[in-house]
């Protein structure tokens, strides 16, 4: 099957719960489906075991051992297990040095209520007030289903005087967002959750 010339082998789902929303997709294409099951999805979750019993999810991804003993305790779904811990791309593992000057923050988030980026904001705010120097580029795209709270950010910088010192960056690949950390000196992360944290993981490492 091809959907404009581009013709898929498999549909990747991250979190159990979004099983139900490729099922159509994975019947409509004869596509298998693989399933990453990141914690809060399996942990918090009493649907994720119906979810994995689909014949059209082939193989479940899981970031760590305890995920995958969970699942492996339903012996129909042991063998669809497989354990794939978080990791990134090695090009981060190289030493650097925060440049000097004002303070330079990056924050590597998908602009949802999720990662509260309006608190980050808002704690930017204070910092003009108290005469503080500051720039800080917010790296991610809009989320699927939350389109205006992209908008609702940047009406909040707009309105506080904030354009000079707020970027908005966009979507950025393995490379630029390595670079952007190397360009900052603090990353900033306010999420109300989060799990294991690759852009947390990327930033410790340079």
């Amino acid at each position: 099957p091809s959907i404009v010339g581009f013709a898929p082998d498999v549909i990747h789902v991250h979190f159990t719960w979004n099983v139900a929303r490729a099922l159509p997709f994975a019947r409509l294409l004869d596509l298998p489906i693989v399933v990453t099951a990141h914690g809060s999805d399996i942990l918090k979750s009493d649907s994720w075991e119906s979810a994995l019993r689909h014949p059209e999810v082939k193989r479940v991804v899981c970031v760590a051992r305890h995920l995958k003993a969970y699942i492996d305790a339903v012996p129909a779904l042991s063998e669809k297990t497989a354990l794939v811990y978080n990791c990134i791309d090695p090009l981060f593992l190289t030493p650097v040095t925060p440049p000097p000057g004002d303070v330079k923050m990056v924050c590597v988030a998908t602009l949802r209520r999720l990662k509260n980026h309006l608190w980050l904001l808002r704690a930017l705010l204070l910092l003009r007030q108290r005469g503080v120097g500051f720039r800080c580029d917010l790296i991610g795209g809009p989320m699927i289903g939350e389109p205006e709270h992209a908008d609702e950010l940047r009406r909040f910088v707009a309105e506080h005087g904030l354009s000079d010192a707020v970027v908005f960056r966009g979507r950025l690949s393995e490379a630029e967002v390595k670079d952007a950390l190397d360009a900052a000196s603090i990353l900033v992360l306010p999420s109300t959750s989060e799990g294991l944290s690759v852009c947390v993981t990327e930033a410790l490492a340079r």
